[in-house]
C-alpha cells in the first residue's frame, strides 16, 4: 500500500479556517495518512508568528511520529522574524511557510532574502503560497529559486489557480523547485508529474480550506503509474523534510 504523507495542512482556527487537533488526526486515521506537515492559520502566518509556531510545535511534540510542524515569519518582521525562525527550528520545525499575499510583500523583494539565507544555513526547505496575483506567482519564485540555488523550494498550490500554466513552465527553468499539488484536478496532476517528474511533486490537502478526502480522490482519478504514486504520495515529503518511516509504521524523524 502506497503510503500517504500530506505535506500541507493547517491547524487552529484562523479567518477562513478551523481545525483542532482531534479532528486533524481522526481525518488522517479515515484516509489513510502516515504523516502530516502543520501550518499554522491565516492569521498567525499574517502577524501572530510565535503563537501558531507554538502550537504547530506543541501538536508535534504531543506526536512525533505522525506530525511535523513548518514555521511561519512575516518578512517585514526583520531580524525578529530571522530569531523567530532559528528559535522555530530549533525546537524542532522542518522547514518555513511564506505567504506572499497575506504577509503583504512581493516574493522576488529582496526583503525576503534574509530569511531565504538563514534557510539556506539551516538546511531547510521553503514552503511558498503561489496562485494569487500580483504577490505570489510561479515566475517569481524561479526568480527567488535561482538566486538561492542550494535552497529547495516548494511552489504550493503548484500555481493554482490563476496561474498554474506558469507552473509547468517553471519546472525547467529551477532544478531546486518541487510542486505541492492541493487544489489540483486530475488531468492537472498528470500534467505535473510529466513537467517534473513525480520526485519533484508533492501531495498536500491544504485542509481545511479544501478537504483531505477530496484531493486524495483527485489523485486517484489521475491513476499515476505506481512508481510515480509512491514518490508523489509520500517519497518526495519524506525525502524533502529528513524523515523515514518508523518499524512501526509510523513516520519519524530522521535521527530521532
Amino acid at each position: 500500500m502506497t503510503e500517504i504523507i500530506d505535506g500541507h495542512r493547517h491547524l487552529g482556527r484562523g479567518v477562513d479556517m478551523d481545525d483542532d487537533l482531534g479532528h486533524l488526526l481522526s481525518d488522517m486515521d479515515e484516509h489513510g495518512v502516515a504523516g502530516t506537515v502543520l501550518i499554522p492559520t491565516d492569521r498567525e502566518i499574517a502577524v501572530d508568528n510565535r503563537a501558531g509556531n507554538d502550537a504547530v510545535l506543541a501538536a508535534a511534540a504531543a506526536h512525533p511520529a505522525r506530525l511535523w510542524p513548518m514555521a511561519t515569519v512575516n518578512p517585514w518582521f526583520g531580524d525578529r522574524a530571522v530569531a523567530e525562525l532559528v528559535r522555530a527550528v530549533g525546537n524542532g520545525a522542518v522547514g518555513l511557510k511564506l505567504h506572499p499575499a497575506l504577509q503583504g510583500f512581493v516574493l522576488c523583494h529582496p526583503m525576503v532574502h534574509p530569511l531565504i539565507a538563514t534557510c539556506q544555513t539551516l538546511g531547510v526547505p521553503v514552503y511558498v503560497h503561489t496562485g494569487t496575483p500580483p504577490y505570489a506567482q510561479p515566475l517569481q519564485l524561479v526568480e527567488l529559486a535561482r538566486t538561492f540555488p542550494e535552497v529547495t523550494f516548494v511552489m504550493g498550490h503548484a500555481g493554482s489557480t490563476d496561474l498554474k500554466a506558469d507552473a509547468q513552465v517553471a519546472a525547467t527553468m529551477a532544478p531546486n523547485l518541487v510542486v505541492e499539488t492541493s487544489w489540483s484536478l486530475p488531468a492537472r496532476l498528470t500534467q505535473l508529474v510529466e513537467a517534473y517528474g513525480a520526485d519533484r511533486v508533492m501531495f498536500g490537502s491544504d485542509a481545511p480550506l479544501s478537504d483531505l478526502g477530496l484531493e486524495l480522490a483527485n489523485h486517484r482519478a489521475a491513476e499515476l503509474a505506481a512508481p510515480a504514486a509512491a514518490a508523489v504520495m509520500g517519497g518526495t515529503a519524506r525525502r524533502l523534510f529528513g524523515t523515514r518511516v518508523g518499524a512501526q509504521g509510523g513516520v519519524e524523524v530522521a535521527g530521532s
